[in-house]
């Protein structure tokens, strides 16, 4: 009997090696197509990207304030940031009537920075080389006399920061903010700004 269940189980072995070695060929084959699989649900920064941003808000210098727009033009080769800048801010001549001061300026030049960049987030920080006007005047409303003027124009160097809330393909929203430092000037005219970025920042893997 012994002899007779030995007889059977090595006739039966051959059979029990082939299907685990099938069992093992498509198990390898599983594991092989799943590490394969990409995910193309999340999108990857490009290595090099291209966006536009327009922004309006409001500038500072001394103690006057005015509305203010601001562009940029902008080519990213991975973190490093290369972009034409301009911007500045308008007074109407009748403020002149109701306001102490006003002012008024606008740049236009070449900055160099750096960006940080995640899923739905960017981040950027440069500075460069520009050519600005700049007028600021005071004024006394009482006797409607312009007391003190100053004017200047040169070069000068901004430093802009800017923080975007990306969607997924091809439009942001966020805040801007800019310094310019016009050489030998007493005045540096600030501007902060809400701003829309069109770009293609992402792609898919």
């Amino acid at each position: 009997m012994l002899l007779r269940k030995l007889q059977l189980l090595f006739c039966f072995l051959p059979v029990f090696n082939f299907l685990h070695s099938q069992d093992s060929t498509n198990y390898k084959k599983l594991k092989t197509e799943q590490i394969q699989v990409k995910d193309t649900t999340n999108p990857v920064a490009n290595n090099w990207a291209s966006f536009i941003s327009v922004g309006a808000g409001e500038g500072y210098c001394a103690t006057a304030n005015a509305i203010g727009l601001a562009g940029t033009v902008s080519l990213a080769y991975k973190s490093h940031l290369f972009s034409l800048s301009g911007g500045g801010v308008y007074t109407s001549r009748d403020k002149l009537l109701t306001s102490a001061s006003y002012f008024e300026y606008g740049y236009m030049g070449f900055l160099f920075g750096e960006k940080i960049q995640y899923k739905h987030i960017y981040v950027s920080l440069s500075t460069g080389f520009a050519y600005t006007n700049l007028e600021y005047s005071v004024n006394n409303l009482k006797t409607d006399v312009q007391t003190y003027q100053y004017l200047k124009s040169g070069v000068s160097i901004p430093v802009e920061l800017k923080l975007f809330a990306l969607s997924y393909k091809s439009v942001g929203i966020g805040l801007g903010a800019s310094k310019i430092f016009i050489l030998n000037s007493k005045y540096a005219p600030l501007m902060f700004t809400a701003t829309l970025v069109l770009g293609n920042w992402t792609s898919k893997k």
